[in-house]
């Protein structure tokens, strides 16, 4: 089951877990403005007085996002290629509130054991599920779309084109409120969070395993061996969660709505079933596993040979069972005559990415 959890009540949550602990201090409202990595010192910045002061660490980690001010200063110091680059669509969140149940409780609007997304090909919307029974509604599209909205009659006639049902299970008001309330993000990084929880597994994995200590003397290198190790062994998943986001992109907005990727999905299921060691599928292995990205990545690739080998086979025999139906109930045989069609067409490209 895939939930979708509030940002703020989850930072609000790690907070108070990390202000148990003795040795962990917060500063709220400070921000850094360069760092001298030499020396271990940073440069910050209170954002409320604007007074500027000095801190000293031995360890300096960067989880400050995408627009990073300790990669910036560690540009400066070290040979660091570094891209950051933009697609050209946006979000904006929205939301779906809870229905008053006949009890007089309220009750999810719609199944909360489900992913729901409305493909658009060129944009799409998806809700998730929230323990207070609402949903959590993303509305992704090109950001000349956004621009082509400036007023409430734009925005609901947009809806009514693409999204009807939605404007009953959001209601107008509410989806009218947030929408010109919420900004539209960029999208740098679409499985941001979802990665960064998997770095601190990983680097605090590494950690434990070169034994390194709070404190340490100059003689000491299990930090540098266990810093070196993560960038060896990490920089490849990051490098493919990359790519995996905007296929991931895609394969919803534009995929789903294709009868070649529904056929070869539901054929991915059927062998995962079979032989869930041997045919897992991607987004089981990106999301409800540990296997690291890059790894979860070339399985996929490897795994779709066989994937068009059975997408051709399930189509071909498809379209022959059609052939088969189309003799026996003539009466029928244009509308036989179109699924014959559908079914080559599956094969066909199954057929076509079995050669390539």
């Amino acid at each position: 089951c895939t939930n979708s959890v509030d940002r703020a009540k989850l930072n609000e949550d790690l907070i108070s877990a990390a202000e148990k602990l003795h040795n962990v201090e917060f500063s709220f409202d400070v921000a850094l403005k360069r760092a001298d990595l030499d020396k271990g010192t940073l440069e910050l910045e209170n954002k409320l007085t604007k007074e500027t002061f000095k801190a000293n660490a031995d360890l300096i980690v960067g989880c400050d996002g995408a627009y990073s001010a300790v990669r910036n200063s560690l540009m400066r110091f070290v040979r660091l290629d570094f891209e950051q680059g933009y697609i050209p669509h946006g979000y904006c969140e929205l939301s779906i509130p809870p229905k008053i149940g006949a009890n007089g409780e309220p009750e999810f609007a719609m199944d909360p054991e489900h992913l729901h997304i409305w493909p658009r090909h060129k944009f799409m919307m998806i809700a998730l599920p929230n323990p207070d029974k609402s949903f959590t509604v993303t509305l992704f599209m090109p950001f000349a779309n956004f621009e082509m909205i400036h007023n409430e009659q734009d925005l609901l006639k947009f809806f009514e084109e693409y999204f009807t049902d939605a404007i009953a299970l959001m209601g107008k008001d509410l989806l009218i409120t947030e929408y010109f309330k919420n900004p539209k993000g960029s999208l740098v990084m679409i499985r941001g969070m979802n990665c960064g929880f998997e770095d601190v597994r990983v680097l605090d994995g590494i950690l434990s395993e070169f034994n390194v200590k709070a404190t340490h003397d100059e003689h000491d290198t299990s930090l540098e061996k266990a810093l070196q190790a993560y960038t060896d062994r990490r920089a490849k998943d990051l490098k493919a969660i990359c790519e995996l986001a905007l296929y991931n992109y895609t394969e919803m907005r534009h995929g789903v709505t294709s009868p070649v990727y529904l056929m070869r999905k539901k054929v991915e299921s059927w062998l995962h079933l079979l032989v869930p060691s041997k045919v897992i599928p991607l987004y089981t292995m990106v999301s409800f596993s540990n296997r690291p990205y890059s790894e979860a990545y070339a399985r996929h690739h490897s795994q779709g040979f066989w994937l068009g080998v059975a997408g051709a086979t399930v189509g071909l025999g498809t379209a022959a069972g059609l052939v088969l139906a189309g003799f026996k109930q003539r009466r029928q045989l244009g509308e036989v005559r179109d699924l014959m069609k559908a079914a080559f067409v599956t094969a066909a490209s199954s057929v076509q990415k079995l050669i390539q």
